[in-house]
């Protein structure tokens, strides 16, 4: 088989409603044997045609009706929780065993909220039981050979802090810095090229995920930014932040202004007083440009390299301006503060002095 796509469908909260209509959609794009999408789906209420309520694991059959097709191959228990990485590690685990593919895709489904809000950070929230996938957590939901695409169709986690934690557990990751239509990805569009193309290069079908965002005619009112993330370029991009946020460190008397000016004009994402998630290269274009230390902007304009690097597609609609493809925490520190003994279990924290910064800025 050339490819096994696993959805980890969480939908045991408000999305429940959405989870019917994706699993219709991949079934109108699942002709291609060579190409087997396999779901594990936990909903409060029994789907259409699904005969319970609670979670299964289910092999999607080609079907263009509005019936439900697909064949549960495994009842799983009511308790399962969908908010543990365990649970997640255990899905990816049986799918790779019971059907093996040359390559694999990931893709988990669910509210996201980047690597924080308040103190509930990560992604794959199950209202049943209160619990979630934290940030530091994903990496050991993943195999310890990387996948070959991750993808969030969850809201908020394509940032440096989230590409970092699992950067040796994928090879590519799509996602959004926004918050997406509680609809997510259109199905049936991103999964037409894996079933039509299947032996394309792994970045290309990546691509899939951001072109079918962006171009997806119903969400042309809505915020949208998807972009795609080659994670052997994160190391560097890391690297050059860390270089960057030492030398801000030493300068930060002198920063005051271009710092305010960078939170103001970069593109924020859901900002709500805690969270101030913002573009990344849009903060680096004003460091770069503005910086009164010359080694700041020079810095600056490195890091940004780094992460153009690193961004292998971007796309966005005009909903979304000065979306460039990876977004980071950026607060002050009086905000910061809150939340810096959780960010110590990044990664990203432990290996660059970005924290450093973050509780002395502006």
């Amino acid at each position: 088989m050339k490819w096994t796509v696993l959805v980890y469908m969480n939908a045991a909260n408000n999305l429940a409603p959405y989870s019917d209509d994706d699993i219709q959609e991949m079934e109108r794009v699942a002709q291609n044997a060579q190409v087997r999408i396999v779901v594990q789906w936990k909903t409060p209420n029994p789907a259409s045609g699904l005969p319970f309520k609670g979670a299964g694991r289910f092999f999607v059959r080609a079907d263009e009706t509005k019936a439900f097709k697909s064949t549960l191959i495994e009842r799983l228990p009511d308790a399962t929780d969908m908010g543990k990485p365990a649970t997640l590690k255990a899905f990816i685990d049986w799918a790779k065993g019971r059907y093996p593919a040359k390559r694999y895709a990931v893709i988990i489904w669910n509210h996201g909220n980047g690597w924080r809000e308040n103190i509930r950070e990560g992604v794959s929230y199950d209202d049943a039981t209160g619990s979630h996938i934290a940030t530091w957590d994903l990496a050991s939901a993943l195999p310890t050979t990387p996948i070959d695409i991750l993808a969030f169709d969850s809201s908020l986690m394509q940032m440096a802090e989230v590409a970092y934690e699992v950067r040796g557990k994928a090879k590519f990751i799509a996602g959004s810095e926004e918050s997406p239509p509680g609809e997510g990805y259109p199905y049936h569009r991103v999964l037409a090229r894996f079933r039509d193309t299947p032996d394309a290069a792994t970045p290309k079908l990546a691509q899939a995920f951001r072109d079918a965002m962006v171009q997806e005619p119903g969400y042309s009112l809505d915020p949208i930014s998807q972009s795609v993330i080659d994670t052997a370029k994160m190391p560097a991009l890391s690297a050059a932040l860390d270089a960057l946020a030492a030398e801000m460190v030493l300068r930060k008397s002198l920063l005051g202004p271009v710092t305010l000016k960078a939170r103001n004009k970069a593109k924020a994402y859901s900002d709500n007083g805690t969270r101030v998630y913002r573009d990344l290269i849009g903060v680096l274009n004003v460091l770069a440009a503005e910086a009164p230390v010359t080694k700041v902007r020079t810095l600056a304009d490195a890091a940004r390299s780094a992460a153009r690097a690193a961004i292998l597609f971007n796309g966005n609609n005009v909903r979304s301006p000065g979306s460039y493809g990876l977004s980071i925490e950026f607060a002050g520190a009086a905000n910061f503060v809150k939340a810096a003994a959780t960010y110590q279990k990044l990664s990203f924290a432990k290996d660059t002095r970005w924290d450093d910064w973050l509780k002395v800025a502006p």
